[in-house]
């Protein structure tokens, strides 16, 4: 069984490349199979809710208690029927030094985006200007650390990518994936994100100076 976990800073991003990596072969992640209801997006939400203690965004490094401990080994055993699974989230970022401990065999697809980009992102999608600059440049920043310090200490489970480039070449992202542990999938049948978003030039160069 072979499991991959694809997070970083944008879900628009992640769930591009994971949509890629299922044309290549990858399974999408089954429930828990006693508890339909508790999916490994489920999980992820409540552990790090859990983990909230006053403030906006959690610790970025997150142990669960044993009790959400067993019930991710749990949804992994429901999975273990499938040779090749995996799943994107954001709030995997956190939980990365977890995942790698409850199995070694877990391989990582880290995806980056520029400070710039991230803020261009959030502005198209809260329009009506509720976004809190701030709290995304604090929390673009913990998780861009997170991942640089996770991929440092795991190189040959991890690989780390700008997101834009993963999405407009992901045979390429493949092929390094499986050059990381032998992860078959196919290449040959990823094709190109082309709705990989791009940003206004001039919108760009007054983000990029906030």
């Amino acid at each position: 069984m072979t499991i991959i976990c694809i997070t970083g800073n944008s879900s628009h991003d992640l769930a591009c490349v994971a949509s890629q990596f299922m044309q290549a072969g990858m399974s999408a992640p089954l429930p828990l199979q006693r508890d339909p209801t508790l999916t490994l997006g489920t999980w992820h939400k409540r552990v790090c809710a859990s983990a909230l203690t006053g403030i906006s965004t959690p610790d970025f490094g997150i142990q669960p208690s044993r009790l959400w401990e067993q019930l991710a080994v749990d949804l992994l055993l429901s999975n273990m029927d499938s040779p090749l699974w995996g799943w994107a989230d954001t709030l995997s970022v956190p939980l990365l030094d977890f995942w790698a401990q409850i199995d070694s065999g877990i391989r990582f697809v880290l995806l980056c985006q520029t400070r710039a980009q991230s803020l261009m992102q959030l502005m198209q999608e809260n329009a009506d200007g509720t976004l809190d600059i701030a709290q995304t440049l604090t929390t673009w920043q913990h998780r861009h650390l997170a991942m640089l310090r996770f991929h440092w200490r795991h190189p040959t489970q991890s690989v780390l990518l700008w997101s834009d480039q993963a999405q407009l070449m992901p045979q390429r992202v493949v092929e390094r994936l499986d050059q990381r542990g032998g992860v078959a999938l196919d290449p040959t049948h990823s094709q190109s994100t082309q709705s990989a978003q791009s940003y206004d030039a001039v919108a760009m160069h007054i983000v990029a100076h906030i």
